[in-house]
């Protein structure tokens, strides 16, 4: 279980700190911030449990300490969606004025109030109290639904060839918050009795794409979360038809441009799952040649590689060679360019227990620093969706070993 307490007293930190460990929590489970913008800057990048947040809070370390802080950051978190917010959430105070005059908003956006003081221990059976609770709900819910969850941008070519080229029997499609289309199923052959469902948003880009795979994953908790399909590359590291692995992804687009027309980027990267991208690199290159062999239709004369390396996302394709170069700029080996994988890679990392392991795995259908071709849409995506097959075969047989 993950807590986050946001107080700048530290006797106060030290003492909810103290209490949690005491009550069975890990020290490195627990994250401690003292302003409004720190607290902000952890949930955006861990899913938090539990917040225990102090009544009285700085916007930044060292200013004024302020109720009206603490309320707009709850607002922030809990109606305005800003950032994903933690599942249980407690005031905390030791200043009784500070009870007395924003006790009724923050009741209105948390379950409880402690008073932290001392002399004060009813906290103390209290803080207890929720552990246990969310100890047994967490153990309740930890269990995984599903063995596997396809997430792919376009249902043509990208979901339908995983239909298609899988051992799968899959239910009639259903609808997924209004945004997701999914069907559920089961599979035969390699993925014998795993449960497995099958997804594609309503639209294309990283936004939908997260959103898409928050659903997921909460909805449906799955053991892995693959995304197949098609990609841009770049000719100095791969060819047509090669099927890249990200090993890792970041939006291109995030950061400053100057008046210069020169993009500062602010690189916040997300990492597959390191195991997966371990058995990625297994897959030998008979084994590619192989499915290369058996597609009938248009493909590329020569027998494709397995590329494994950083692909960038943007919520666009990027036909100019200036910003090309620009994104290129921020990492040497750079092979691939695509509309969602950093959005996939987001999603998992910020989610709660239990964690999901995530890949993507995409084949290059143009190559992002010449001239765009369709011609091996349906190429790409069967290629892809065959390659994801094998690592997640690979997964759950090694598993099992």
């Amino acid at each position: 279980m993950r807590f986050l307490i946001v107080d700048d007293d530290r006797g106060k930190t030290s003492a909810l700190q103290s209490q949690l460990v005491a009550n069975g929590v890990a020290a490195e489970d627990i994250v401690c911030c003292d302003s409004v913008a720190s607290a902000r800057k952890a949930i955006e990048s861990v899913a938090f449990d539990a917040m225990l947040l102090d009544v009285l809070l700085p916007a930044r370390k060292n200013a004024v300490a302020s109720g009206a802080n603490s309320i707009e950051f709850l607002r922030q978190i809990i109606d305005d969606g800003v950032s994903v917010a933690p599942r249980y959430i407690f005031g905390v105070t030791a200043d009784p004025s500070a009870m007395r005059d924003f006790e009724a908003e923050f009741r209105s956006m948390t379950l409880q109030i402690f008073h932290v003081a001392p002399g004060a221990d009813d906290w103390k059976g209290l803080l207890a109290s929720l552990v246990l609770f969310m100890r047994r709900t967490k153990a309740a819910e930890s269990a995984y639904q599903y063995d596997i969850a396809i997430l792919d941008a376009l249902r043509v070519p990208e979901l339908s060839a995983v239909a298609s080229q899988w051992p799968l029997r899959l239910e009639q499609e259903a609808l997924l918050n209004n945004s997701v289309l999914y069907q559920v199923g089961s599979g035969v052959g390699d993925l014998e009795g795993r449960k497995v469902v099958c997804a594609h948003p309503a639209q294309m880009g990283p936004v939908a794409a997260a959103h898409a795979a928050e659903s997921i994953i909460r909805c449906f908790r799955p053991r892995v979360l693959l995304m197949t399909g098609i990609c841009g590359g770049f000719s100095n590291e791969v060819r047509l038809g090669d099927v890249i692995v990200a090993e890792r992804s970041w939006d291109w687009q995030a950061g400053k441009w100057t008046d210069d027309g020169v993009l500062l980027p602010s690189v916040d990267q997300r990492n597959a799952s390191g195991r997966l991208v371990a058995l990625a690199r297994t897959v030998s290159s008979e084994e590619v040649s192989a499915i290369h062999k058996k597609f009938e239709g248009n493909r590329p004369s020569h027998v494709p590689r397995i590329v494994i390396g950083p692909m960038v996302t943007g919520s666009s394709v990027v036909a100019s060679t200036d910003i090309q170069k620009a994104f290129r700029s921020q990492h040497r080996k750079m092979v691939g360019v695509d509309m969602e994988c950093f959005g996939l890679y987001y999603a998992a990392a910020v989610s709660a227990e239990p964690r999901t392991e995530v890949l993507c795995v995409k084949a290059v259908s143009d190559l992002a620093d010449r001239e765009k071709s369709d011609n091996f849409q349906e190429y790409c995506s069967y290629m892809s969706a065959h390659i994801g097959l094998r690592v997640v075969a690979l997964n759950f047989q090694t598993a099992l070993a």
